[in-house]
Order: C-alpha cells, then structure tokens, then sequence
C-alpha cells in the first residue's frame, strides 16, 4: 500500500488538483479520490503515470509507493519458490528487502531499467 500521507504531499507541492491528477493519470476524479483515501490501490500503470505527472525522483517514489513494511514481497509474488529466490538473491548480494523493493519497483515501472544496472 502506498504511503498516502506522503502522496498527497507531493501532489500538493506541485500545485496539482485532484481533477488534474486524474486527467494526467487517465483515471476518474472520484476514483483518484477513493485511491487516496486508501479505498483502493493503485495499479502499476497508475503509479508510473503518478511519478511522470509529479515528476517524482526514485527516492520519493519508493519512499512513497513501497514502504518499510514490505512483508514477504507480496506486492511482486505469491510463488513459494519465487520469494525464496528474491530472499536468496538478498542474502547473497547483501540487499535489504527495501533496497530489492526498490530496485524491483524501477524495473516494473521504468521498463528501460534492466537487471544488470543493478548488478543482479
């Protein structure tokens, strides 16, 4: 689930109406609305349309699209054999789970990122 608090900051900061937000996101205003009142999350197009219309840097969008809490890597898998690879892949290179959330979240967002310009 997204940080909404810090979203909503950064939709302020840019001086974007909840109205512009969702014509730049290609989403209706009520469902932008329910979206940030956490009635619903946000898919993977929404988010990489998020970051493009508030310009948000890597940093701010992992601040705020994946959180510390980030258990068992259930927003990328519910395949056993997967999260014991994705956790094998931690351990070996040293990562966090935060720092595999991030770098896995560049990936699906920003498809010109490929494994290799992190070193997995």
């Amino acid at each position: 689930m997204a940080d909404l608090g810090k979203l909503k900051e950064k939709i302020s900061e840019n001086r974007c109406s909840i109205t512009e937000l969702a014509m730049k996101i290609g989403i209706g205003r009520s469902t932008l609305y329910r979206k940030l009142n956490g009635g619903s999350n946000f898919t993977v197009k929404e988010v990489n349309s998020i970051v493009d219309a508030l310009q948000l840097s890597k940093d701010e969008s992992s601040d705020i699209f994946f959180r510390a809490k980030w258990r068992r890597f259930e927003l990328l898998t519910e395949d056993k054999e997967e999260i014991e690879q994705l956790e094998s892949l931690c351990r070996t290179k040293g990562l966090s789970r935060q720092d595999l959330a991030r770098i896995l979240f560049s990936l699906r967002v920003r498809p010109e990122f490929q494994k290799s310009d992190f070193g997995i």
